[in-house]
């Protein structure tokens, strides 16, 4: 299944003396390292090891010279119901030689789960919300101050272009005598940029991706005045939404007597899709499952009584499932 690339979210400089969240971890190799700068910029991106837009973003990073001039860590995130999202040591490893062997070991990646990181990098950043589109980059310059923090896929030329000049020039202010002066092309950006009129944004939502059965739909909050990319947010549960949908409707419109699910994430039906089943009993049901990260196969024969396999809600856990049908032989 080919992800879409999502836009970067529009990231605006934050305020002056935004200081960086100050955390240690552990790299996969066994250093020990901080979040703080050290007086050399520093990248961290926030990813997923399933994520294609991460993995476009690492590589491109990998392959560029930001690795030269800029410390660069990758914390593997899990999301929220994708339990195939690993952040064991093989995992990360294997996302490594895949995807960023080009940088050696420049690149350095840290074992845990570092959800809360990105979020609370998210939060720094302005938004009041928890969702966030990997990859997350929180852009932090040598003096330790946190300057951006994008999301979706971004490349490395357009890290290089939009982003790395300002780091470069907050670092330079920041030791500067004069806290004003950045460079001779941009003297007073500084007050332009706090005097500057700003637009009394008026946001409406604007669906970017659809939702999959394993990701999330993606909108994005534009100001209907001037057009700004406010933010992107991922739908809760529409992922999940969309995989009982589809697999009520594979049950619905089955040609043969019998039909196959495949999930990697999912543990459950709905309603919906016992009412299918129920709507079909010359259908019989395999369901090919992880549950704990080990694989499981659930069969609901043909003509199944599925009354009896969901709660008062309308849902039923596929080891529920599991275990009626074979208590009722």
């Amino acid at each position: 299944m080919m992800a879409p690339a999502l836009p970067v979210m529009a990231a605006d400089p934050l305020p002056s003396g935004t200081k960086n969240l100050d955390f240690t971890f552990t790299t996969i190799d066994g250093e020990q390292l901080s979040s703080q700068a050290n007086g050399r910029p520093k990248l961290l991106v926030f990813y997923k090891v399933n994520c294609l837009n991460c993995q476009n973003t690492l590589k491109s990073i990998s392959e560029s010279d930001l690795i030269q001039n800029n410390d660069v860590y990758a914390f593997a995130c899990s999301s929220y119901n994708d339990s195939n999202a690993k952040t064991d040591d093989a995992s990360i490893s294997t996302f490594k030689t895949t995807y960023c062997s080009s940088a050696g070991d420049k690149i350095k990646f840290a074992q845990g789960d570092f959800l809360s990181k990105a979020s609370s990098y998210n939060q720094t950043a302005g938004s009041s919300s928890t969702s966030m589109t990997t990859p997350l980059i929180a852009m932090i310059d040598a003096d330790n101050n946190l300057c951006f923090v994008t999301q979706g896929q971004i490349l490395a030329d357009k890290l290089v272009s939009d982003y790395l000049p300002a780091l470069q020039s907050s670092s330079n202010s920041g030791s500067s005598q004069k806290p004003s002066s950045s460079s001779s092309s941009s003297k007073g950006d500084s007050k332009k940029d706090t005097s500057k009129p700003s637009c009394d944004h008026v946001a409406e939502t604007v669906v970017v991706n659809d939702a999959t059965s394993s990701d999330d739909a993606v909108s994005a909050y534009q100001c209907v005045k001037c057009g700004a990319l406010l933010r992107y947010e991922a739908v809760p549960n529409s992922a999940y939404a969309t995989f009982l949908a589809n697999t009520a409707n594979t049950i619905l419109n089955a040609q043969q007597g019998e039909v196959t699910i495949n999930t990697n994430i999912w543990t459950s039906f709905n309603r919906a899709v016992f009412d299918a089943i129920k709507s079909r009993p010359d259908v019989a049901i395999t369901v090919n499952y992880y549950y704990k990260g080990s694989p499981y196969v659930l069969h609901i024969p043909a003509g199944t009584n599925v009354d009896s396999l969901m709660d008062e809600n309308g849902f039923g856990g596929f080891l529920y499932i599991q275990h009626v049908i074979n208590t009722s032989k």
